[in-house]
């Protein structure tokens, strides 16, 4: 008896637990094959979501790569450019130095020639005439002596009030 009594629990444990049947588990797996598949789409969706606006965005960035290549070489062309004229200016200054070196050399020749041909025409030259000039006698500059103060300022100060009280009557008698 005290056999049964450790043998029934363990039955029926084993009986009343049952095991699995088929179509059971082929429900709760297909129930979470669906769910990992809709994850797996979502970020599959999410990938290509991205993935795509990664492609438009390196295409846009190399877009503005290639301007920004292309000013820097019309940038870099206009410098070249500036460097030629720079020099050509530089050659056609140095040219026009030249040429007025040459030409205060051939002025420098021709002066001296003319002072030598006036030298050999010209007779010896008389010395110089001193000229007197005039000149004006200094005026003394008078002493101004500080006058003495005879007036005051009260005689102005009473006609200004006066003159502002006969204005304000005037206002008073045209404004009634």
């Amino acid at each position: 008896m005290k056999r049964l009594f450790v043998l029934g629990p363990i039955l029926f444990t084993l009986v009343g637990s049952g095991c699995a049947t088929r179509g059971y588990a082929r429900r709760q797996a297909a129930t979470v094959n669906d769910r990992v598949s809709q994850i797996q789409t979502q970020d599959q969706n999410q990938f290509t979501s991205l993935s795509d606006k990664h492609q438009t965005d390196f295409l846009r960035i190399d877009e503005s790569i290639t301007t920004t290549d292309n000013k820097a070489q019309q940038a870099i062309t206009s410098a070249t450019q500036a460097n030629a004229y720079a020099a050509q200016a530089s050659a056609n200054a140095a040219q026009a130095s030249a040429n007025a070196a040459q030409a205060s050399a051939s002025a420098a020749q021709a002066n001296a020639s003319a002072v030598q041909t006036n030298a050999r025409a010209l007779p010896p030259a008389a010395p110089p005439v001193e000229i007197a000039q005039a000149q004006p006698s200094p005026v003394p500059s008078p002493q101004i002596k500080e006058l003495p103060k005879t007036a005051s300022g009260l005689p102005l100060v009473a006609s200004c009030g006066a003159a502002l009280v006969l204005a304000g009557v005037l206002l008073r008698r045209k404004t009634t």
